[in-house]
């Protein structure tokens, strides 16, 4: 069991408790012994006294009864390019206004709140991006998670920020959809031209945890080593799969009408700081996929 600084167990709010991160996050907390509430759009007390209803969409966050915590994480976001891009006003609401106010109603309570961001805050012209360096995004997405993380760190020792590359997990809807394909004998399409640097759903849980009970601030980081493209994974998974490599037809994202300025070459994140904190080693993207569909 965690404790806190009184010898408590931590009491911890995750925002979008129904999330593949804020879901996975929260089971690893409860066993580990700590007090988890969550905030989900659709479930509320009603079914579990622990999950609130709580809408990050809504005008003003003033009426949502905080309950008494120790730490708030905020894994909820709009975080689709395309939606950022077609919902401005909805977009700056759910990933800036809302989590803002809410991070501050916590600090104000003597409370820590750790936002998860992205390195899409970056342009994706260079690789490893250290945690000081000048946010410079070229996307709505990235564009609105620099102004949560301008937002959060502007509480000091009362918040940090937590920027990740693409977490991949074995049930990924997109893994599943190409696995489908080529059961039934077909090809699958692939970007050639846009990159990830994949981390797994554990480890970023575990990294996270490590934040919340260390009571650590600022910005850390959590990469992968090194960037591939989506076509490098659907060929490494083909052969993985025992699928003929002709299987997989390399296309240009460009091309397919994604817009340039959301098309990534580097998304990797110097994770320095994780590393002498915790010992996490950013994981080769190969062995990372390998270990996933082991």
């Amino acid at each position: 069991m965690e404790l806190d600084r009184r010898g408590n167990a931590i009491r911890i709010l995750i925002v979008g408790v129904d999330g593949n991160i804020g879901g996975a996050l929260a089971r690893y907390l409860r066993e580990r012994g700590d007090e988890v509430y969550g905030t989900s759009r659709r479930l509320g007390r009603a079914i579990d006294p622990y999950t609130l209803t709580f809408d990050l969409s809504r005008p003003s966050s003033s009426e949502f009864e905080l309950p008494d915590v120790d730490v708030a994480v905020f894994c909820a976001a709009m975080a689709r390019f395309k939606d950022c891009r077609e919902q401005p006003a909805a977009a700056m609401q759910i990933n800036v206004t809302s989590p803002v106010e809410l991070a501050t109603r916590v600090a104000s309570r003597g409370g820590r709140a750790i936002v998860l961001s992205t390195s899409a805050v970056f342009d994706s012209t260079e690789p490893q991006m250290s945690p000081d360096a000048a946010t410079c995004p070229v996307t709505e997405y990235g564009e609105l998670k620099a102004a949560a993380e301008q937002g959060f760190l502007a509480l000091g020792s009362s918040a940090a920020v937590f920027r990740l590359t693409k977490v991949i997990e074995k049930r990924m809807r997109l893994f599943a959809d190409w696995r489908n394909e080529w059961q039934l004998g077909g090809r699958v399409s692939a970007f050639n031209d846009h990159f990830l640097s994949p981390i797994s759903l554990n480890q970023v849980v575990e990294a996270l945890a490590y934040v919340i009970s260390s009571e650590t601030s600022g910005v850390v980081q959590i990469s992968g080593e090194a960037d591939v493209s989506y076509a490098d994974v659907a060929r490494h998974l083909a052969e993985h799969w025992m699928i003929h490599p002709s299987k997989v037809v390399p296309i240009c994202a460009r091309e397919y009408g994604i817009p340039s300025n959301e098309v990534l070459t580097h998304t990797t994140l110097d994770a320095t700081r994780l590393r002498a904190l915790t010992g996490f080693q950013p994981p080769n993207p190969y062995e990372l996929l390998d270990k996933i569909f082991a």
